[in-house]
């Protein structure tokens, strides 16, 4: 095979190979790391998207096939992204990163015999494959070494190890310093035989056997796996609108009924592929009973060892499952789930004709029907799901106008629908959109009723509404929404209680300590901002302003019965009256004129009982201080404590004494 690999639009940018020169090669890697059978490390003009190993060449019968070496180096055929290429005549082409692959000749060798296996090498992040030769070997060393296998790590001997390739079996012979690890097991200085898809570990270095010369019923199973991936990628675009012919695969089954399988090969196959795959692997794969029956147990056991060709297989069905999911993703996202969906959203119905199609169009029994089965029920749903999201954006705007009665009556609506019982999240939505609509009522109800009139008969209907919308509350998640509520409700719980607080001062006390008490409480009710407590606080004010003027007026300066006691009540009252601030307008100058009349009205008392003890002294001495009647009337018009009083308790004693 002779190929040219050019730059794209630059056709003086190119070079050209010749696949002769390795005859027993059945792969050969391109990309642009040294360790390619043709590196393009030396072409300035290679871009780096083109992969350090970005793909391999591998022969086929008559014709070769282009294989990406991963799903990041892919291959761009006839405007399509794949990974595989059938290159089976001249003139073909394909591009990769900045470069454009040509096909020039094909030429096959003839007679001569390829080798079964390959060696693959991993190490600093790139991969490569050389052919073991057929009844030959490979050596294995470190870079600048003269091995047929160089590689770059440190712990490397000059020669680690050699590779025999002995027509049905690999061996591996150690010859290192440092030994050679395969799986879990060190191997030093000893010759082990290597199943492909065994990791071989030198240092950071990974190499695997891979086998390349597959039997015909063990290549008809890789067979398989193809028509997996093309069946799987032709559903993908079928959800997206594409139009491409479906793969068409016959077996070499023909119309032979299916004779039963032996029943020990039968539950072999089932652990190899599992229980769920075996039909497919009937329907599909060629490898029909007949074949498995008319197998020797020679053959059957060759089949069931291919570790490696098993091993690839499960990797596939696994991506396959993947490929599954993901459509199923893609279902989802074009068909917005009750818990996807929210008000406002607009639904767009799928088309179901195209994905029937492309479900149908799938060979895997174990993927088409469970996907059929989910786009009945998902036909069967779509009123229902119609008819939920009109609703749920019905919901919404009653929401946002504040109707609670419409509200409830629609989620009496929504409560039958099916979708609603598959997902609690919208439910709940609902559920908790009606709780706060219902504390928002409450609260504005009591709110209005504050008001009105106020009575003790509507604050007791205030407390009972504020109790509902409280146990409402304590339901609720934290949200902002709660804690604007929260904040609402314990204003007005605040304002009941100032509202009780100040129905119950009548004023016929002035203490001290009742005055202090009520002005605390009248300064909340002024600074709660509601109008109905503003109004009672400053009728209670003026009320208690009014019961300090009548007090002021009752005082009688000039009455014949006066006395201290009456006086030191009068100073504890004005003292009352300085404990009351002036927060209501008008009413600081009233204190104010209240405050000098009540002491003016104290100064004249006290003037009065000043004439009255000096009247009574100077009857007290002409009598020769002999009168002790007279003073006990003098003791209850003196100050305690005060010099009218120690001279009275003088006289007393001195009398006693005589």
């Amino acid at each position: 095979m002779r190929f040219t690999i050019s730059e794209i639009n630059q056709p003086l940018h190119c070079v050209s190979f010749d696949s002769s020169k390795y005859p027993d090669t059945r792969a050969l890697s391109v990309g642009r790391s040294s360790g390619c059978v043709f590196s393009l490390k030396n072409l300035s003009w290679v871009s780096p998207q083109v992969g350090r190993t970005h793909f391999s060449l591998l022969r086929s019968g008559d014709s070769w096939v282009a294989l990406a070496s991963s799903e990041n180096h892919q291959l761009l055929y006839e405007g399509k992204q794949v990974t595989r290429v059938e290159l089976q005549q001249p003139g073909c082409k394909f591009q990769f990163g900045n470069c454009l692959f040509t096909l020039d000749a094909l030429e096959c060798p003839e007679n001569k015999s390829s080798s079964n296996f390959l060696l693959q090498i991993s190490e600093a992040g790139s991969s490569r494959m050389i052919p073991i030769p057929a009844e030959g070997s490979l050596s294995i060393g470190r870079e600048g070494s003269d091995c047929n296998v160089m590689l770059q790590t440190r712990y490397c001997s000059r020669t680690h190890a050699i590779i025999r390739n002995q027509g049905e079996e690999v061996f591996l012979e150690d010859v290192s310093t440092n030994g050679t690890t395969i799986g879990n097991q060190l191997l030093k200085n000893a010759n082990v035989r290597i199943k492909p898809g065994q990791v071989i570990s030198i240092d950071s270095a990974k190499l695997q056997i891979l086998v390349v010369n597959a039997p015909r019923k063990s290549f008809q199973m890789i067979h398989l796996l193809l028509i997996l991936l093309v069946g799987a990628v032709g559903v993908l675009l079928a959800v997206h609108g594409q139009t491409d012919p479906e793969p068409k695969v016959t077996t070499t089954r023909g119309t032979q009924p299916l004779l039963p399988v032996k029943a020990n090969r039968d539950n072999q196959l089932e652990e190899k592929l599992g229980s769920v795959y075996l039909r497919d692997f009937f329907e599909i794969s060629g490898l029909d009973s007949i074949v498995i029956n008319n197998m020797t147990e020679l053959e059957f056991s060759k089949l069931l060892d291919d570790s490696a060709m098993w091993k690839h297989l499960h990797r596939q069905l696994q991506e396959l499952e993947n490929r599954k999911s993901r459509f199923l993703q893609i279902t989802n996202e074009q068909w917005p789930l009750p818990e996807k969906a929210s008000p406002g959203n607009n639904m767009m119905v799928p088309d179901f004709n195209v994905f029937e199609q492309g479900i149908s169009s799938l060979l895997m029994f174990s993927l088409r029907e469970p996907l059929l089965q989910q786009l009945a029920q998902l036909k069967n749903s779509w009123q229902d799901l119609q008819l939920l999201e009109e609703k749920l954006r019905q919901a919404n705007r009653l929401f946002q106008q504040k109707n609670l009665e419409a509200f409830q009556k629609l989620r009496q609506e929504l409560f039958p629908i099916e979708e609603l019982e598959k997902t609690r999240k919208t439910w709940e939505k609902l559920l908790f959109a009606e709780k706060i609509l219902m504390i928002d009522q409450q609260i504005t109800l009591a709110e209005r009723e504050f008001s009105s009139e106020m009575d003790s008969e509507i604050g007791t209907k205030i407390q009972g509404r504020l109790k509902i919308a409280g146990d409402f509350l304590k339901s609720l998640p934290d949200t902002p929404d709660k804690k604007l509520l929260s904040q609402k409700l314990q204003k007005l719980s605040t304002a009941c209680q100032i509202f009780e607080q100040l129905q119950k001062y009548t004023f016929h006390r002035l203490e001290p300590m009742l005055i202090q008490e009520f002005d605390r409480i009248k300064n909340a009710a002024l600074a709660s901002a509601l109008p109905t407590l503003e109004k009672l606080a400053v009728a209670k004010n003026n009320s208690c302003l009014q019961n300090f003027d009548y007090f002021v007026n009752s005082l009688e300066p000039q009455k014949s019965d006066l006395t201290w006691q009456e006086i030191e009540r009068a100073g504890n009252i004005l003292n009352s009256l300085r404990m009351l601030t002036a927060n209501i307008a008008g009413s600081g100058q009233r204190k104010q004129e209240i405050d000098t009349a009540l002491r003016n009205k104290i100064d004249s008392m006290q003037q009065e009982l000043n004439k009255s003890l000096l009247t009574k002294q100077k009857t007290f001495l002409s009598s020769g201080r002999k009168n002790r009647d007279l003073l006990k009337e003098m003791l209850p018009l003196a100050e305690p404590k005060g010099r009218w009083h120690l001279w009275i308790e003088k006289q007393l004693q001195q009398e006693i004494r005589q």
